[in-house]
């Protein structure tokens, strides 16, 4: 018979709730169970997206009550469900621990390595969560630098649309738009930087002109010569 940390395993992997269910019954000890990379039986569900478990492990089980559990690379579940755009795992974990912005070995977050992977569902929700849109990881690197850099076009936009700063730059000095994966991707990009402009004189010249009392503040040539005594 094989053994119980590798059945368990293979439950997880399979989504088979009931066979989880049951080897944690009569295995308790095993619950944690982690692998060579040390990732937690939570990692291992998180990272193949199966909620059924996930929602196991953290709600019925003692699975994170000594904390977040981190694998070998530092990553957390919640990293991993992001990095595989398994979004109702990721809402989930995001409800449960709201620690977004935790930092893996390489210094990345998982707003970071969800927008690396083109997860634009993932990052939104992390987004609407708080996640730092301009978080840095260990290169220097933000979310947008990865998502101009691997041509996830959805991405640039939700982080554009979140704020990032489009002229941030990492350790080496290159800014997002340097590391635009095609030149439709860096056209795509300095079409944002422009409608963003475009919408901050907007912005700005709406302030300039808002009402006082129901009239603008304007300077009216009426009002200029009335000030002048003319």
């Amino acid at each position: 018979m094989l053994d119980v940390s590798i059945r368990l395993r293979r439950s997880i992997l399979h989504n088979d709730l009931l066979q989880l269910t049951r080897l944690l019954k009569n295995h308790p000890k095993y619950l944690l169970n982690p692998d060579a990379l040390a990732n937690s039986s939570l990692h291992l569900a998180a990272q193949s997206g199966h909620l059924p478990i996930v929602k196991y492990l953290i709600t019925y089980t003692p699975h994170e009550g000594s904390g977040i559990s981190r694998n070998a690379n530092g990553d957390t579940p919640l990293m991993l469900a992001a990095e595989g755009g398994h979004e109702e795992v990721v809402n989930m974990l995001a409800e449960m621990f709201g620690r977004l912005d935790y930092r893996n070995k390489a210094g990345a977050t998982a707003l970071i390595l969800a927008a690396r992977a083109g997860r634009d569902g993932v990052v939104r929700i992390l987004l609407d969560g708080g996640s730092d849109v301009d978080a840095v990881d260990g290169l220097g690197n933000t979310a947008l630098h990865y998502a101009s850099a691997y041509g996830h076009l959805k991405v640039i936009r939700t982080l554009f649309e979140s704020g990032a700063t489009f002229d941030k730059p990492n350790r080496q000095g290159f800014i997002p738009e340097a590391y635009s994966y095609t030149k439709q991707a860096e056209q795509y990009f300095k079409q944002l930087v422009q409608e963003r402009e475009k919408r901050w004189i907007q912005e700005s010249r709406s302030r300039a002109e808002t009402p006082i009392f129901g009239k603008s503040e304007r300077t009216t040539p009426q009002r200029q010569r009335a000030s002048s005594g003319s």
